[in-house]
């Protein structure tokens, strides 16, 4: 019993060096391949996994408009504030 966590510990350490090296492949890549041999992986991956791909292009359509909506209503709130009137700089108040 006492090699059982021994043995568990060693799985994750390969496994973690594994998901390492993977990072590093992966970060080193655009800096090793030229333009025209990335947009053919691209091309290659799209034509192997197209639901994947398409899944993820509606996913990043999704978080571009949420975050498109936030920006838009922050700037509206901040010129026209919550009652929806536009607000004046204090400059040109009007005294009552």
């Amino acid at each position: 019993m006492a090699g059982a966590p021994a043995r568990r510990y060693q799985r994750e350490r390969i496994l973690a060096e594994q998901v390492a090296n993977q990072a590093d492949r992966v970060g080193d890549y655009p800096k090793g391949a030229r333009g025209d041999r990335i947009l053919r992986d691209v091309e290659d991956f799209a034509r192997r996994q197209p639901m994947l791909v398409a899944a993820a292009g509606l996913a990043l359509g999704f978080a571009a408009s949420r975050f498109l909506k936030a920006s838009s209503s922050r700037g509206y709130e901040s010129s026209y504030g919550i009652s929806g009137r536009r607000r004046l700089p204090p400059s040109l108040h009007q005294p009552v």
